[in-house]
């Protein structure tokens, strides 16, 4: 759970430094590519510095969905939000956690107990609550073929997480260095190659706002690795994307200035409600599948403790995430 909560906190700064760079009018693009740059330049010095980096197939394969789906997801990110009335890609982004969650009870057997499966729904509940009201603040209709980018958005979004939940199943868990560096290296490579062709220098504004996310969705991306070592995908998944709605929009209302309609009061009511009724149960579910069990069926492996992990992964403390706008949820 300590990790959960690490990885709501980052990616919570993710979406607020998002948020303060639009309110003063900067390139978000510039930004977005900027933080990818940076988590993959960090996660590279630390593969160089590292005598050994495990590897298999199943890390290599998952690092480069990651890589690919965190930069394409990005892209759909930048074309919707390009629209006038197109804030409901927010809610877009954090409902596609039902991706990972399905996918992990389908083909992983991860089974919700009762309480958790309404858990789930609340939080569905919580997030389509608080994005009408952000909808109806825009106002704009979007053009015609708004609803397949939407669709290909959620889609994307979700396969973000998806990368996430193979590898909790498929990966050892002293292979995170292995998977971060090919998720934020592919996408760090394709946003050097955006900014040249779009032949803007970043503002010095800019390139601190673009550091700071690339840290914090470094960051973000390991708690939640760390998190999906010890609990399942139905648990993780819905519970930060609960925990960083009320997370930011709770420092957006106290530090922010922002007001609360009643739709987004109900709305963090319920995500706290679904909060309280994710909470793992203590002790082995029946049918459950966790990387743990998994790993154990290896021969000869033996499954490292928490106080293992590579400390230097995490650069400054990655997300997302969901730019994780997925990464980062």
């Amino acid at each position: 759970m300590f990790f959960v909560l690490l990885h709501i906190v980052f990616s919570s700064f993710f979406v607020l430094c998002v948020r303060w760079s639009q309110v003063r009018k900067d390139d978000v693009i510039t930004i977005g590519a900027l933080n990818y740059i940076v988590a993959g330049v960090a996660i590279t010095a630390f593969f160089l510095s590292t005598e050994q980096m495990p590897f298999t197939a199943n890390s290599l394969m998952t690092g480069t969905m990651g890589g690919v789906f965190y930069f394409v997801a990005f892209f759909f990110l930048i074309i919707t939000t390009s629209w006038k009335g197109a804030a409901n890609t927010t809610v877009v982004s954090r409902l596609s956690i039902l991706v990972p969650v399905l996918c992990g009870i389908v083909f992983w057997h991860e089974r919700p107990s009762i309480l958790q499966a309404v858990g789930i729904l609340l939080a569905c509940a919580s997030l389509t609550l608080v994005a009408r009201r952000a909808a109806r603040l825009e106002g704009s209709k979007p053009p015609p073929y708004a609803l397949l980018l939407l669709a290909m958005f959620f889609l994307m979004g979700g396969c973000c997480r998806l990368s996430l939940e193979m590898f909790k199943h498929l990966c050892q868990p002293n292979e995170r260095p292995t998977f971060i560096l090919l998720t934020f290296g592919l996408s760090g490579l394709a946003s050097v190659v955006l900014l040249a062709l779009r032949r803007r220098m970043p503002t010095n504004r800019e390139f601190a706002a673009g550091i700071a996310l690339g840290l914090a969705n470094l960051s973000q991306t390991y708690f939640i690795l760390t998190a999906l070592k010890s609990l399942p995908g139905f648990v993780v998944f819905p519970m930060t994307a609960a925990g960083s709605l009320l997370f930011t929009t709770m420092v957006a209302m106290f530090f922010l200035d922002e007001r609360l309609s009643r739709l987004s009061i109900a709305g963090l009511t319920i995500a706290v409600c679904s909060l309280s009724l994710l909470h793992p149960v203590v002790g082995p579910q029946p049918g459950a599948s966790s990387s743990g069990s998994a790993h154990r069926a290896l021969p000869g492996y033996n499954e490292p403790p928490i106080v293992a992990d590579p400390p230097n992964v995490l650069v400054t403390s990655s997300n997302t995430p969901t730019m994780s706008p997925f990464p980062a949820d």
